[in-house]
């Protein structure tokens, strides 16, 4: 006669076994479990990203070799992408690429967003595996531009880190504070 066990009604196992079968003590039913589910996870796990803040972007900023200045305004692509040509960093994943884009608004100042400014930016739109940086553009957004020689790029990174889309007066005013 096959009988139910008290213990496998209330783990993974709940059907009838035959007597002599060798059985997972619930722990080690666990274990396994969990170390399957791992394995089994890799390139299909989804991409988790933090909210972008002004206060994260200001310290990704900072701790960066090249110079930044934050602006506050819209984006409007102005040319074709133009894919990398490294290509993709794994098989099977997108290629990273760039495009132009002019940006109208204001660049901030130890006194606010003080500064006009219309300047040509190259959106460098990075991406990891599946997943690419959003191309932030049209709405008013909160950009950390990084600065080569007389030029000026945002990196789209895969959690777009340096744009803050449609920022509210409170953000604006803590990147000021940050700033000073």
């Amino acid at each position: 006669m096959t009988r139910y066990r008290p213990h496998e009604m209330h783990g993974l196992r709940a059907t009838p076994r035959a007597e002599g079968t060798p059985t997972l003590s619930g722990f080690k039913t666990l274990v396994v479990a969990a170390l399957a589910s791992l394995a089994a996870t890799g390139s299909v796990s989804a991409l988790s990203c933090m909210r972008p803040t002004v206060e994260n972007a200001y310290q990704l900023a900072a701790e960066r070799e090249e110079g930044f200045v934050f602006a506050y305004g819209t984006l409007t692509r102005s040319g074709p992408d133009i894919p990398d040509p490294a290509g993709p960093a794994e098989e099977g994943g997108r290629t990273a690429y760039s495009f132009p884009a002019r940006f109208d608004g204001h660049l901030a100042t130890r006194r606010g967003f003080t500064a006009p400014a219309e300047v040509e930016v190259t959106v460098e739109v990075q991406c990891l595996s599946v997943w690419c940086g959003a191309e932030v553009l049209d709405d008013p957004a909160l950009y950390a531009l990084r600065v080569d020689d007389d030029r000026y790029a945002l990196e789209a990174t895969v959690c777009n880190d340096f744009a803050i889309r449609m920022p509210d007066a409170a953000t604006l005013a803590a990147l000021t504070d940050l700033l000073n």
